[in-house]
């Protein structure tokens, strides 16, 4: 590793950012024969090219939010539905700003939070497309010139219904991911979830009021219907063709419904009837094998952060020097043994913000101070050395050396023996720690701790920052240095594993230490039996555990609360049990997918995966509900008419195109973040655009198959319907 020296100051920064920008720094020290990797000593190179790339990349993320408008318009060919769609996301934001910051109090407003405007974006047109075609399939199937209203009477109910129990699936979802007790991606979940609530309303209020006002300026031909709508010349024309029957009535454009409707029923359905039990063998065996290989998802081998991405050459200097420029003690992990403080919670810890953390209390048992105390303190640091470590910084076994050391100089020099000169003043030794050596009397063991400290001080064997004298307090209305108390004692030693370690290897050392310190501290005296253990790679640890934790539980409660409101939504066994099964195809294929690719669980990871869990649910509730709805109107009449080729070729046809649309969109503005610098906007945008491709295809070649082929007949699996019966019994 070599050093160069640059004039100090802000001015060398910014001229190395413009060499990095340039290729500069690369060209300048790479060669054929080795590749370089460098950064400032300060890591200052490294953070402002991060925060020009971060800004960079939330203009491209804001592009992709562009690009999801104008799919929106091409959908709808109308200007004034995007923009109703766009008002629509834009005040879902503030909305939840205020909501979860006045209302849940919530003051940590992480940058995750701004993510979460693309993820909405994606769901939002995923609600105005699914609203639109119910409007545009509705009136389709009504005579030329209804009115909004008898229009809203067929499309608005079953629209707000199918959007609510998808809304509400997508925000429990997100709710499920609080469970991860990490702050950011705890108040993000909560964020989204509010986030998605309010897009509801907006959905159903503002952009539906867009489309019944379009509709009948449309209707009454009191505006430019180009300027309102792309295609509505189209829909003129037809309107001119208007076919009457025999008493004058005019006849709705098509039974069939919309173009797009007719396409599904008529060429997307069919190939896949046909298939059926093929593509059901096919994907349940691939869902399987992608549920065994999603299993295999591990933690990170570290607690790097590489926002740059590993190849990066700055990302490569802090690795390398993390790794092969530690000496020995920089390597190994420390682990404390703690007394005197206790953690305290209250009134309450705000999880929910980190810069509130729990604060420390003394511990009012704690007292080190007796002979027993002290001689379990020594022993027990010597029964560590030879049981778990050989290296130690145990202040207790020092001050025994000292004191004894110290102890026969002042009786040889009472006894006028020779004595070595080479030590604290004897008197003032004599006076803080008395001269019964160790042992010390109870009264004098802080006193001479004290003194101990200050001596190794003076002497330059502590720096201030190492000095025990950190420990000790002066009590109120005293003065003298001799009346200090000690509050804390630490003792160390160095375990045998690199705190780099992977969270695997921490954990058995971690529960190694517990159970033996544990066992130790049971035979300590009253006043050393509240001690604890620490380390500085026990967090890091916790965290990653955590984040696993919280990432499979929140896969398993979103695929429980997924199948409760399909059931309540249809009330129909069967049909909840085969969303369930495509569900978990669905998670399991994306998180194997990413795991084929080396990812693990980490922190930007646990991220993502929290946005893949509410993105997978939608299109098979979509497709579950409108199976159901189809066989409740075909059987309205009590008689058993309705088929499962019927209801799964009408559902196909009345959400396959708003489904694919929706998947379309997400999926292109997710692929823009490929291009992106930071690695966590190309990991989200990866794994927005695997949820699309997987949830789309597997509802297509699973989930309809299934429904196809094994799906409920008239009022097969009917919960509601079998508790009627029984009460009419």
């Amino acid at each position: 590793m070599t050093e160069f020296k640059l004039q100090s100051g802000g001015s060398s920064i910014n001229w190395l950012v413009e060499k990095e920008h340039g290729g500069d720094i690369v060209s300048a020290l790479s060669s054929p024969g080795f590749n370089a990797a460098y950064n400032s000593r300060d890591d200052n190179l490294k953070g402002q090219i991060v925060d020009e790339a971060l800004n960079s990349d939330m203009v491209m993320a804001a592009g992709a939010i562009f690009i999801v408008l104008v799919l929106i318009w091409l959908h709808t060919g109308s200007a004034l539905l995007t923009l109703g769609g766009m008002l629509q996301v834009l005040l879902a934001f503030p909305s939840a700003v205020f909501f979860t910051t006045i209302v849940l109090q919530i003051t940590f407003f992480p940058f995750l939070n701004f993510i979460g405007l693309f993820v909405l974006i994606g769901v939002g047109a995923d609600d105005c497309f699914v609203f639109y075609d119910k409007w545009t399939s509705a009136k389709a199937k009504l005579p030329p010139g209804a009115t909004a209203t008898e229009v809203g009477a067929h499309a608005y109910w079953e629209a707000t219904w199918a959007m609510f129990l998808t809304s509400m699936t997508t925000a429990s979802a997100f709710l499920a991911s609080t469970l991860t007790p990490i702050a950011p991606i705890r108040v993000f979940s909560v964020f989204m979830a509010t986030m998605i609530i309010f897009d509801y309303i907006y959905n159903i209020t503002i952009f539906a009021a867009c489309v019944a006002f379009q509709h009948e300026l449309m209707r009454k031909g009191s505006c430019s219907l180009f300027c309102l709508d792309f295609f509505a010349w189209y829909g003129r024309k037809k309107a001119a063709k208007a076919v009457y029957d025999q008493e004058g009535a005019a006849k709705p454009e098509s039974d069939a419904g919309s173009a797009p409707e007719r396409f599904c029923r008529e060429k997307l359905y069919p190939p896949l009837h046909t298939a059926r039990w093929v593509l059901i063998v096919v994907f349940l065996a691939l869902g399987g094998v992608a549920l065994h290989q999603a299993s295999k998802l591990t933690t990170p081998q570290d607690n790097d952060v590489l926002l740059l991405g590993e190849d990066h050459p700055m990302e490569q200097y802090g690795m390398i020097k993390k790794k092969g420029f530690m000496d020995s003690k920089d390597a190994v992990l420390w682990v404390s043994v703690n007394w005197g403080l206790t953690p305290y919670d209250e009134p309450v810890y705000n999880h929910l913000d980190p810069s509130k953390y729990p604060d420390l209390k003394l511990d009012t048992s704690f007292d080190a101070s007796s002979a027993e105390a002290q001689e379990w303190l020594v022993k027990f640091c010597d029964d560590t050395v030879v049981l778990k470590s050989k290296d130690v910084q145990c202040i207790p076994n020092r001050l025994k050396i000292w004191v004894n050391d110290n102890s026969a100089r002042y009786t040889n020099r009472t006894n006028g023996d020779p004595y070595n000169n080479d030590g604290p003043n004897l008197d003032d030794y004599a006076t803080e720690c008395g001269v019964s050596g160790f042992p010390l009397p109870p009264a004098n063991f802080a006193r001479c701790l004290a003194h101990f400290s200050r001596y190794n001080l003076n002497q330059g064997w502590y720096t201030e920052d190492q000095s025990p004298l950190r420990n000790f307090y002066q009590p109120a209305g005293t003065e003298d240095a001799s009346d200090v108390k000690l509050f804390f004692l630490q003792v160390q030693f160095a375990s045998n594993i690199s705190w780099t370690e992977p969270v695997d290897v921490l954990r058995t050392d971690f529960d190694a230490w517990e159970s033996y310190i544990t066992a130790a501290l049971a035979t300590a005296p009253a006043g050393l039996k509240a001690g604890f253990h620490s380390g500085e790679a026990w967090h890091w640890m916790d965290t990653v555990e955590q984040m696993e934790a919280g990432a499979y539980g929140a896969a398993g409660i979103t695929v429980l609360v997924s199948g409760l409101i399909i059931f309540l939504g249809t009330g129909n066994l069967a049909i909840t049990f085969y969303s369930l099964v495509v569900i978990a195809c669905i998670l399991g294929s994306v998180v194997a997918c990413v795991v084929g690719l080396g990812w693990t669980l980490g922190f930007l990871e646990g991220i993502c995966f929290t946005i893949l869990i509410g993105l997978s649910v939608d299109f098979v509730i979509h497709i579950g509900v409108a199976y159901h709805e189809i066989a409740e109107e075909l059987n309205r009449d009590g008689s058993e008419a309705a088929t499962r080729t019927d209801c799964t070729r009408e559902s196909v046809a009345q959400l396959g195109f708003p489904i694919i649309s929706a998947a379309f969109t997400t999926l292109i503005s997710a692929i823009i973040l490929f291009f992106a610098q930071i690695t966590f906007f190309n990991k989200f945008g990866l794994i927005v655009m695997l949820s699309m491709v997987i949830a789309v295809s597997v509802t297509f070649m699973l989930y309809v198959p299934l429904l196809d082929a094994l799906g409920p007949n008239g009022h097969q699996g009917d919960v509601w319907r079998w508790i009627a019966k029984c009460r009419k019994a």
